[in-house]
Order: structure tokens, then C-alpha cells, then sequence
């Protein structure tokens, strides 16, 4: 079976977490996984996130990973797919409707609180300051 089809045979376990399970402990960690593959840009504890999950939802999880890693960006519309049967498109447009234009959308949210975002980006400032 190719990546692609075991990510195809994913999208229902995918799906079914993030539209019922979003807001639990394994449902938080799916979400981050496949909103960092689909965008390829979010913050992401990897540590964090692939602990806690059960047979299937690793499975699953792992399916995605590959397929990412294998064929690249071309699995974003199967996970489009699952943020949007999920209900997780329309969560992200609401979080983003309460942010000014000019911020990213901190959605999923980080694991790490406001104040220890600020910390490391205090930290990075002083090791890599603006040129």
C-alpha cells in the first residue's frame, strides 16, 4: 500500500477525532500533527505530541507523517479534507476573527502558555538579534 493510500485510509480516524475528540488530551496532539503537515508552518512539542495516543490514532498519525515525508505537500488536500469534515476549518476562522490583521493566528493552541512564548521570544531576541 502507498502512502497516499494509507493516508486515505486514515482520513476517517482523522476525521472522526478532530470533529469528536478536538478538545481532549489525543484530539489537541492530532490537531497540531495535521494542521503543522498541512500548512507546514505551525509550532509543534513533536514530544508531546506523538505520546498519549492509542493504536489506531498512531496509526493514523503515522500514516500522515509518511505520507508527508514520502509525496510532500501534494497530501494537503486530503488533509483539507479532514479539517473541514472535522469542523476544524470553521474553529480556525473563529479563533481568527478575534485577531487583529496584523498577528498570525495562534490556532491550534501552543501547549506553551502566553508568558513562556514571551520568555523564548525574549531569549531569541538576545541570541539572534535583528540585524
Amino acid at each position: 500500500m502507498t502512502a497516499i493510500e494509507q493516508l486515505e485510509a486514515a482520513v476517517p480516524v482523522l476525521t472522526a477525532t478532530l470533529r469528536q475528540h478536538w478538545s481532549t488530551g489525543q484530539g489537541k496532539r492530532v490537531r497540531d500533527i495535521v494542521w503543522s503537515l498541512y500548512g507546514g508552518s505551525h509550532l509543534v512539542d513533536l514530544g508531546w505530541a506523538i505520546s498519549g495516543l492509542d493504536d489506531a490514532l498512531a496509526r493514523a498519525v503515522g500514516a500522515a507523517i509518511q505520507a508527508r515525508i514520502v509525496v510532500g505537500a501534494t497530501i494537503e488536500p486530503l488533509l483539507q479534507t479532514v479539517l473541514e469534515e472535522s469542523g476544524e476549518l470553521a474553529r480556525y476562522e473563529e479563533a481568527a476573527g478575534k485577531i487583529p490583521d496584523h498577528l498570525p493566528v495562534p490556532y491550534p493552541p501552543p501547549v506553551s502558555s502566553a508568558g513562556e512564548l514571551r520568555e523564548l521570544a525574549d531569549a531569541l531576541d538576545i541570541l539572534y538579534p535583528a540585524d
